[in-house]
């Protein structure tokens, strides 16, 4: 069995200056800080800036082409504010005991989150449950697609998954469920985030927290078999 988490609004609450960092890493490549459309939540980082370079006056193509230097400039950003998000960091209520317990269960966990590995990495990598999740290593993350659901596969295929195993997804948005039910695999979601009960009500099962009895047996129930 594999279980993939998504970190802001699941594991961690979503402290970081988001747009700040964003601004700082995109503004050399343009020239200028850029301006931001309306936010949406669950997108992948790779979409985000993607979608930040069309707003501020790239076409696709130009946009496209830049993505990579973008997402070094964004690791590299992050980095040198890892102390400062680390500092402000909060985990979401029953985080730290959900993963050690359903890693006790045999199961195998990862990351499925639009942050980039090493944006991930300097959220987590430090805590305990890094090692549980693998933080950092194979997963699905935010620089490999600008389509979340992409990353179920590739979630799978890094974490050297079998044929037929069951898999489930670990969120907070209906992005995240969204993604599950477009691979066929089971959906948890949490309403530790922006989101409520009735915005996720399309996930197989809605907790209010990680914290709440029976949660990761209800991890564990839900999973489904993903099928390439």
């Amino acid at each position: 069995m594999l279980i993939c988490f998504d970190i802001d609004g699941t594991l961690m609450r979503d402290t970081e200056d988001t747009p700040a960092i964003f601004t700082e890493a995109l503004r050399p490549l343009l020239g200028f800080d850029p301006s931001a459309g309306d936010e949406e939540h669950g997108v992948t980082d790779l979409k985000e800036i993607r979608d930040l370079f069309t707003w501020n006056g790239l076409t696709e193509s130009e946009a496209n082409g830049r993505l990579p230097e973008a997402i070094e400039a964004l690791g590299e950003t992050t980095e040198r504010h890892a102390a400062e998000i680390r500092a402000g960091r909060v985990l979401c209520p029953g985080a730290e005991a959900a993963v050690e317990k359903l890693a006790a269960e045999s199961a195998a966990l990862c990351l499925l989150t639009g942050n980039t590995r090493r944006r991930a990495t300097v959220k987590l990598g430090d805590l305990p449950l890094a090692r549980s999740l693998r933080v950092g290593g194979p997963g699905g993350y935010g620089e490999s697609s600008v389509h979340r659901a992409d990353l179920v596969a590739l979630a799978w295929e890094e974490c050297g998954a079998g044929e037929d195993e069951d898999m489930v997804l670990v969120g907070d948005t209906p992005a995240d469920v969204a993604a599950a039910k477009l691979n066929g695999v089971g959906s948890v979601a949490v309403c530790t985030g922006a989101f409520g009960e009735g915005d996720l009500g399309a996930a197989d099962v809605v907790l209010p927290d990680l914290a709440h009895p029976g949660a990761v047996e209800s991890i564990l129930g839900a999973a489904r078999p993903f099928r390439l």
